[in-house]
């Protein structure tokens, strides 16, 4: 992903994902100079644990709690670069509330046709 940065003629990417929610990939965008905005949806873990089931997840618990800590530590970490949005609300109310993001305004400065 770092080598694909280094090509693209975009100044915004927007990512999500776990792959990429790493230490070695958030140096590498500070590194090139790109700005990183991260942002954290904060989802209480009964909440989550109920959209898993729901979505029928196969990860397990062990796994999930995992991600957390892995999520605790990067955000810790990096909070400099971190806004927190309330994962509990539904997803209309996140929605909007990345609409209103850093990263997302400057797409809409960039081109408004690209966000939805």
């Amino acid at each position: 992903v770092l080598e694909f940065l280094g090509d693209t003629e975009y100044d915004t990417i927007i990512a999500e994902g776990d792959r990429l929610a790493n230490n070695s990939f958030f140096k590498g965008v500070i590194y090139r100079g790109w700005k990183l905005d991260l942002i954290l949806l904060d989802t209480p873990d009964d909440i989550a644990r109920i959209r898993c089931f729901k979505r029928r997840t196969k990860q397990s618990e062990i796994w999930r709690m995992g991600r957390a800590t892995k999520v605790r530590k990067l955000a810790n970490r990096w909070r400099r670069y971190l806004s927190v949005i309330d994962g509990a609300e539904n997803a209309e109310g996140v929605a909007d509330k990345l609409r209103f993001s850093i990263g997302f305004q400057r797409l809409l400065n960039y081109d408004e046709s690209l966000v939805i």
